[in-house]
């Protein structure tokens, strides 16, 4: 039952060994296949992950505890239409503070 799960990015911040974050986008789905989504993002859970979610996702109430797992000014970036490069960057420099 193995499964390969590929992820959006993988950032390494600078000479710092171990300073790894994966970024997952999550579009507008389904509620069937986000809650499949959220069930493999909670897999990553003693990863750094940053997650690029569209505003028009509707989070099916019983996945609320999932989506609290990420901070909305550390972890989760939240755009319309598409992902500015300043909020990605904005959030992995917080990383390095």
């Amino acid at each position: 039952n193995a499964r390969m799960v590929l992820l959006s990015f993988f950032f390494e911040l600078g000479d710092i060994p171990g300073c790894r974050v994966l970024m997952e986008i999550v579009g507008y789905w389904t509620p069937q296949y986000l809650k499949s989504k959220i069930q493999t993002l909670n897999k990553f859970r003693s990863y750094d992950l940053l997650l690029a979610v569209q505003d028009q996702i509707d989070w099916p109430e019983n996945l609320s505890q999932s989506r609290s797992r990420f901070d909305e000014g550390r972890d989760l970036i939240r755009y319309k239409s598409k992902i500015r490069g300043t909020d990605v960057l904005a959030r992995l420099q917080r990383r390095l503070e």
